[in-house]
Parts: structure tokens; sequence; C-alpha cells
């Protein structure tokens, strides 16, 4: 019987250059080398033109530039009689954007209460004028006005349907717009003439009809209003903590480890869900036997969560010791000194790195930071000795408090609040820090800071407005 413990992985990196076929032709060679696992990166659908596979756009089918299905279990059938196992990457934070992901069309053509409304994560009441309701897509060129009077906004019919076209991508009608376009005339009649406004107000009407809006694409940053993979626009994060969001997600991997065909799974970016200790609860429960890293960055220090129901993480601190022991650490002053010279290292390390966080928070997630300040703010309205505070006064404690968090993450239950004593001090200690912080503008009262800390460490209440914040 194989082992399904890997003694020796080895990744492919699949794609354009390496499908599953030619996968196979490598299976002696790496048996013969003292591989014990092919390690292969993303197998399922991806977005059209994918180099990576991580953009998966139908988690229901494996990839079909790879070979598909058929083409997979040809592979594992080979590798299998040489005693090679296959451990598959799985990424269950995200799904790529746009027309080739039919969960994100669904979102985009029937809004919240559709199908997709259930699958990503969403505010569905931005703080933005006449937005509610609508996803908001940073995809346009120049403003809005422009870009519609400039005529490159136009209804086309696509595969046989009507959609709305602009360059290169195309975004669905809802089911009433698109009835509404033959008692109109159809896209011809909304077309209207450069340089003349009021000739585009049909257009117009039917674009405010829709479950999204789309801006300008600098506009992004702090506007958008689902959750994505760190600030990439197209990779919206899916809510998998939902039981059937993960069924659906999960059926075709689940199905490939119950077959046999995978033996093992590496998780991306784990820390990127909503419950990582559920869902890898879940997923264990869900493959029996399966061997399960995670692709965890643990800091200096930092243990991996003691019950979470994996084998380890895929190794990144064994990469950071590996190559400690090729460097001196007495030779650390020279190369700072050299560093320094080129302006590539700071004299005060901590104080950059707090700047940089910083930054990010004001730029690329300056929207996520906003919607964490904005519910803290709610929150705040319940307590009366703070309740006077403004939304600024939230967006500055919750900013000090992610630029003195000194790990990735913690891991309270977003859904109980229950926290495990290592992260109740790690938020203790992050408040602490974040408070003592050097500050430019009015600071916010104390009480701001205790409240967050009692909120993020489950202590505030279990209520929905209270786990938002958490989550």
């Amino acid at each position: 019987m194989r082992d399904r413990t890997p003694g020796a992985t080895y990744r492919l990196q699949l794609g354009e250059r390496l499908s599953f076929a030619d996968a196979a032709e490598l299976v002696d060679y790496l048996t013969d080398l003292g591989i014990t696992h092919l390690y292969l990166s993303p197998l399922l659908q991806p977005r059209p033109g994918s180099t990576h596979g991580y953009d998966v756009a139908d988690p229901t089918r494996v990839s079909e530039p790879l070979g598909g299905e058929q083409g997979l279990r040809a592979l594992a059938e080979r590798a299998h009689r040489r005693g090679l196992g296959l451990v598959a990457d799985i990424v269950p934070n995200h799904l790529g954007t746009g027309p080739a992901t039919p969960l994100w069309d669904r979102l985009l053509a029937d809004g919240q209460s559709g199908e997709g409304g259930r699958f990503f994560d969403v505010d569905w009441d931005p703080p933005l004028p006449t937005a509610s309701g609508k996803v908001l897509l940073p995809v346009l060129g120049d403003q809005y006005g422009v870009v519609l009077e400039r005529g490159e906004l136009e209804v086309a019919v696509v595969d046989g349907e009507p959609r709305l076209r602009y360059f290169e991508r195309t975004f669905p009608l809802s089911a009433e717009s698109s009835e509404a376009l033959g008692r109109v005339g159809g896209p011809e009649a909304l077309r209207g003439r450069p340089g003349e406004p009021s000739t585009w107000t049909r257009l117009h009407a039917l674009l405010e009809a829709q479950h999204y809006r789309l801006m300008h694409w600098r506009a992004g940053d702090g506007l958008v209003n689902y959750r994505r993979f760190f600030a990439i626009n197209d990779l919206a994060a899916v809510r998998v903590e939902d039981p059937a969001v993960f069924d659906a997600t999960h059926q075709r991997i689940l199905a490939l480890v119950a077959d046999g065909v995978i033996d093992g799974l590496r998780v991306d970016h784990p820390d990127g869900l909503a419950d990582p200790s559920g869902y890898l609860d879940v997923l264990a429960a869900r493959t029996g036997s399966a061997w399960i890293v995670v692709e965890k960055i643990l800091a200096v220090g930092e243990r991996l969560p003691e019950d979470w129901p994996v084998a380890g993480t895929t190794g990144y601190e064994f990469c950071n010791d590996a190559v400690g022991l090729f460097v001196d650490p007495a030779a650390r002053p020279a190369l700072d000194a050299s560093a320094r010279a080129f302006e590539a290292t700071p004299d005060d390390e901590a104080a950059a790195l707090r700047r940089a966080k910083a930054e990010v928070l004001s730029a690329d997630l300056a929207a996520d930071a906003r919607r964490v300040a904005l519910r803290l703010w709610t929150v705040a309205q319940h307590h009366r000795e703070i309740r006077d505070v403004d939304d600024r006064a939230c967006l500055q404690v919750v900013t000090r408090a992610i630029q003195a968090l000194d790990v990735y993450r913690t891991y309270v239950d977003p859904f109980t609040g229950d926290a495990r004593p290592e992260d109740v001090a790690l938020i203790e200690d992050m408040m602490a820090a974040a408070e003592a912080l050097p500050l430019d503008a009015p600071a916010a009262p104390p009480g701001l800071y205790r409240l967050l800390a009692d909120v993020l460490a489950g202590r505030a209440g279990t209520d929905p407005a209270h786990l938002e914040v958490i989550r």
C-alpha cells in the first residue's frame, strides 16, 4: 500500500509548458531520484491565460488547459504504479473574477439575493451614496461619465446573450435589464453620440439598474467593497466558512481525494480565511487520511496553533533556518552597513516597518481599513464612555493596532469569540504598543484602545456587531 506521508516532494508548476501528460513523462526520472510525492500547483480550472493556477475560475472542474480530469487521472495512475503520490495545491481563500468564473458572473447578474451573493464577502452597504446593494468594480480607465460619453461602454451580444462590454472586459446584465432591452429596441437603441451628453441617458439608466457599479480604477483602493486576496481586485475572497460554499467549492477536490487520485493537500494562504481553524477541521474530516500542510508564515518565536489538524507548514521557517546555516552572524554589522550605503536598510527597521504598514493601510488597503474602523465605530456607540468618538479616531486606533502587531494574525473564533490564551496575550501586547506609538494627530481616547482589545479578544460581547470586527 502506498504511504500517503511524503518523504521527499518535488514541486511542478503546471501550465502551458507543463501539462499533466508532460508531468507523467517525468515520473520515472523523479522516482529514480528518490522523490516520494509530486507536489502539483493548483489544478482546477483557472481564468483564461493563467500562468500559475492560483486564480481559479471554476472549482468544480479540473483544468482543461492542463489536460482535464482524464489527464490528471492518467498522471495519477502512472505515478501510483511507481509508488509516487500526488500532493495538490488548493486555493480556498479566493476565486478569480470575470466572466470565466460562473459564481462571480452570477453575483453581478443577480446581486445580494442571488446564489452568487452567498459566495463572496461583499459589504452591501458601503460608505458611498447610491451604492447600497451594489458591487463596486474599479475597472475603468477614466471617470465613469467620461468613459460613458466617449462611447467606450456598450451593450453587445456575447455568446448569444446581451452583456455590457468595456474593451476586452464584459459584464452580465440583470434578468430585468435583459428583458427590457427587447422593449426599447435592443442594444442599438442605447448607443449615444460622443460629444452629446444627453444621448447617453438610456445607457446610463441601464447601468444604474445593475447590481454593480463600474468606477475609475484609481477609486478602487478607497472604495472597493468586496474582500480580496491582499489588494488584487481580480481575486475575490470566498466565504468558505459557510458550509454550502465549502461544499460547492471543494466538491471536485474532495472527490479526487476520495477516489485516491490525490494523496495530500497544500492549503494556500489559510490566514486569509475568516476561520482557519474551523476550515481545517472540516477539511480534515472530509478528506479522511489525507496528508495536509498549510502555507503559513510564522513570525520569529511564533508556533503553529496546536489544535490545527495538519502535518505542519510548507516550510518557510525551515528555509530561513537552512539559509542561516550559510550566513555568519558576526558578519551582520558589515552587511547592514553595506546595505545602508545603498539605502536598502533603514537605521530603525521597526519604525520603517510601521511606516510601510501605514502606507499600505492608507492606500492599497484603505477600503479594508475603513470597513474595520466603521464597524468599530458602530460598536463604540453602545459604550457610553466613548460613544462620542468619530470615525477618524476609530481608523487611527485600527491603523496603529495593525502597525503594532508582530505576527500575521490572531485566531479568535469569529463566531463565538472564543480566544486562546496566547492570542489574548498577543492582543494585549499589540494594543499596549499601539497606544504608545508616536502620533502626529490628536490621540484617540484610551478607552477606544481598550474597547478594540476587548472586542478582538472576544470579551466585549458576541452579538453580530462585535463579531464583525473580529472577522
